[in-house]
């Protein structure tokens, strides 16, 4: 058995967009470890990720995208899970900016370095040309991460909620629920693009930097409810935005498994809000 190794360069004009980079490898039952070198171009930066055989998939390739957050690179994978990572030294940019928004970040000289495994990235919004409605919730848990889909775990109310108020049915397929938002003239988003955090507890968001609301709001004119899915994204929207008067903005019960204190009758009352 040996150890493959695949090495990957990032150009600069690629290392923060959508764009997914593909890792290929042969049978994974000719090796039994997988190295994959990331560089960026532009830094020299290097990180290095090791992956056992047994937990690749039985395709041929793995994928990973790139950000760039606080002036380093972050690499998000999708399909397999490294074992260990490793990351060279890089400075650190103190400002953060997103779209109109100047983020001014705490300096990390005197905490513990955030892994790599604990940075999240969150989705594209679902919006519709004629949504009125958005709801805002925090950073995609890690069921949703895992299968790149809004509000993936099945003890999650949201979609039964929205069903039940619009009477339709329950959907539980993925392109079945963006329909039913379709229909209830719902956009998604969250007020977090990236965010450090350990599982899927609000509680353990650090070192957020917000998406870009404004300008999302501002290309989505119809929008004139604003819903907060939760009160941690309310907390974060109000810490980076201001409420405008054009805008109904919505305190609700977050429709998280977690949030298992507030009965179902309750929760559905208060959301029925949105459509009022």
């Amino acid at each position: 058995m040996e150890i493959k190794t695949v090495n990957r360069n990032i150009p600069a004009d690629r290392e923060n967009c959508n764009d997914k980079f593909r890792v290929k490898y042969n049978d994974r039952k000719t090796f039994h470890l997988l190295i994959v070198n990331i560089t960026r171009n532009q830094t020299g930066e290097t990180q290095t990720f090791s992956f056992k055989a047994v937990t690749l998939p039985d395709k041929d390739s793995i994928h990973f995208s790139t950000a760039i957050i606080n002036n380093k690179l972050v690499v998000y994978w999708s399909g397999a899970s490294p074992e260990k990572e490793e990351k060279s030294k890089s400075s650190i940019n103190p400002i953060q900016k997103v779209g109109t928004i100047e983020k001014v970040r705490p300096s990390l000289t005197n905490k513990k370095p955030v892994m790599i495994s604990k940075v999240k990235s969150g989705f594209d919004p679902i919006v519709f040309p004629d949504s009125t409605i958005l709801i805002l919730g925090t950073m995609p848990g890690e069921q949703s991460l895992a299968k790149q889909e809004y509000y993936a775990h099945p003890r999650n109310l949201i979609w039964k909620i929205i069903a039940t108020l619009i009477n339709e049915p329950i959907p539980f397929n993925y392109s079945d629920k963006k329909a039913l938002l379709q229909k209830a003239h719902i956009a998604l988003w969250d007020v977090c693009d990236v965010c450090s955090r350990e599982g899927s507890s609000d509680i353990g968001i650090t070192d957020e930097v917000p998406n870009d609301l404004l300008n999302f709001l501002n290309n989505h004119k119809k929008i004139k409810t604003i819903a907060f899915n939760g009160g941690k994204s309310e907390n974060l929207y109000e810490k980076y935005f201001k409420h405008e008067p054009q805008f109904q903005y919505l305190s609700l019960p977050s429709t998280s498994p977690a949030n298992g204190a507030i009965s179902w009758e309750n929760k559905l009352e208060t959301w029925s809000k949105i459509f009022l």
